[in-house]
């Protein structure tokens, strides 16, 4: 994952990420693709969360299209790696609101 929050780290508005860059945070997730993008070769380097934690947030859940109202602040973005071989950007809202940043679709 590209950022993960951990309490007291990250700055209101602001995201840290892995390597101490900092990007801003905006409701349509503008800045976290474009840091999605230009870090995607350091993919491998990136701490993984296990399948088993993913498939809980995405499994068996409804889908709808990103609307950017009253939005809150993800809690982590990254990178899912599909079998086939193509990378997705995600972020997860909350706990267990999931977001396919390179459909724009909802897993609530």
């Amino acid at each position: 994952m590209l950022y993960q929050y951990k309490k007291g780290i990250n700055y209101a508005g602001k995201y840290e990420l892995y390597d101490n860059s900092v990007i801003d945070w905006d409701k349509h997730n503008t800045q976290i693709k474009k840091a999605l993008a230009s870090h995607v070769k350091n993919m491998g380097k990136l701490e993984k969360r296990p399948v088993a934690d993913m498939e809980k947030i995405i499994i068996n859940k409804k889908t709808t299209s990103y609307k950017a109202i009253k939005v809150t602040p993800l809690t982590e973005f990254g990178y899912l790696k599909m079998r086939d071989g193509s990378v997705v950007y995600y972020g997860i809202m909350g706990d267990d609101i999931f977001i396919d940043l390179s459909s724009n679709q909802v897993y609530y």
